[in-house]
């Protein structure tokens, strides 16, 4: 995504990036333009935005605040004429991790592009690294977002129904629910997951889709349903290759696991 004020540095930076093979899915001169197009959009899901910094109505910096609260765009990279505003912007969040000088040169975007790059691949490790913890109890919880409340929150696995991807806009994200019918987000894959957490009782059912043993509630040949204290249970789609090992756990409960 790229917002700037002036439509020659929009142009300039969408041949530059088509050079180095990168989508571009919305411009626009207009930073407001920018916000409605993410709210009318929720699944969305922007890898880096490409922001100029001295704008009318909103700043870059503006923006970016005001873009950090929706948690739909990853990584922001600055654009600017002036590089006396490069010590402000690092300072408003982490997730800047670049700024370019006008005109911007194809050397400087790519190095750009590489550093958002090495700096998804380490979050990736660090998360997978961070799945699974334990209390001072000894109880094993999973750290994720809470949709509606934006905060993260400790999850104790044995309130968690079910874990399931999210759609192709939402790459290396997945969705838990727990028993309440709280839904919250992980970054990471749907097989780091999986490979994360005890098997019994937690195994994969679709190829979207893991989920708690312990919370099924009932199933027949298609659906299973889980267990959810806020209204009716949810309903999961049994995948065919993985319907036979669900079947078996199932009708033997001595092989569930704790």
């Amino acid at each position: 995504m790229i917002v700037d004020d002036e439509p020659p540095a929009i142009d300039a930076l969408v041949f530059l990036l088509r050079k180095a093979e990168v989508q571009v899915i919305f411009t626009t001169t207009d930073p407001l333009q920018a916000l409605e197009y993410l709210a009318a959009h929720p699944d969305q899901s922007v890898d880096v935005l490409f922001v100029d910094i001295q704008m009318p109505v909103l700043s870059g910096l503006e923006l970016i605040r005001a873009m950090l609260n929706t948690r739909q765009v990853e990584f922001y990279v600055l654009v600017s004429a002036y590089q006396e505003y490069a010590h402000e912007s690092y300072e408003l969040a982490p997730e800047i991790l670049h700024y370019l000088l006008k005109p911007v040169r194809q050397a400087a975007l790519c190095e750009a592009l590489r550093r958002v790059e090495k700096r998804k691949q380490l979050m990736q490790v660090e998360e997978k690294l961070q799945l699974l913890r334990t209390d001072e109890e000894g109880t094993p919880f999973i750290i994720g977002r809470h949709e509606k409340r934006q905060r993260n929150v400790r999850i104790p696995l044995a309130e968690l129904i079910c874990v399931e991807s999210r759609n192709a806009d939402y790459k290396n994200q997945v969705v838990l629910t727990t028993v309440a019918h709280e839904t919250y987000t992980v970054r990471n894959t749907l097989a780091n997951i999986e490979a994360s957490l005890p098997s019994p009782p937690f195994i994969r059912v679709h190829k979207s889709a893991i989920i708690n043993l312990h919370q099924v509630t009932s199933f027949n040949g298609d659906f299973l349903w889980m267990s959810n204290s806020a209204g009716d249970p949810k309903r999961i789609s049994i995948g065919l290759t993985y319907r036979k090992q669900l079947y078996d756990y199932l009708t033997d409960k001595n092989d569930v696991g704790a």
